[in-house]
């Protein structure tokens, strides 16, 4: 498949499913291609290059982040022939997916379900009311309770005095 050819094919699932509240039918192959996908990657990469450490997977990321923001900058721009968004589009898409491709790398080093991080997290994600709670998102400040510290204490190492008629 040629590069516009993944393009359009991720275009239209994606409009089959962007307006629903439907997810993708997961039995669809594309599901069970991902689902699948880390553990085939992983066998390949091993095959092409051996086992590679942790901080390649993390700077290829990194390379591939730098390639999407040029893509954009010079989108915005409206230069080196990325005006037109059928071109951003095809940068990015390649961008992404080589994110992608990284990020499962990195996931398969630390062990991870890249699939199950993605979805639990972007649960997380969508809790959040950014535009009910513009300062933090109507997530509430997590404040360690005294029991929760490792001294059982408040943080502060000095013993303080108590005040007379405090009860404790």
């Amino acid at each position: 498949m040629t590069e516009h050819e993944i393009m359009q094919e991720a275009r239209i699932a994606f409009d089959a499913y962007a307006g629903s509240d439907v997810p993708p039918s997961m039995t669809s192959d594309v599901f069970i291609e991902l689902v699948t996908l880390q553990a085939r990657l992983a066998a390949w990469q091993a095959n092409h290059f051996g086992a590679q450490p942790l901080v390649n997977q993390v700077l290829g990321v990194c390379e591939e982040a730098g390639e999407l923001a040029h893509a954009a900058l010079k989108h915005v721009q409206g230069i080196r022939g990325l005006k037109d968004p059928d071109a951003l589009r095809a940068k990015a898409s390649d961008a992404l997916a080589d994110l992608l491709v990284y990020s499962m790398q990195v996931a398969t080093i630390l062990r991870l379900d890249l699939l199950t991080t993605l979805v639990l997290t972007a649960r997380e994600v969508m809790k959040r009311d950014w535009a009910r709670d513009p300062a933090n998102g109507g997530m509430r400040a997590q404040v360690a309770q005294p029991d929760d510290r490792k001294d059982g204490g408040d943080g502060d190492d000095e013993e303080e005095p108590e005040e007379e008629g405090r009860a404790s």
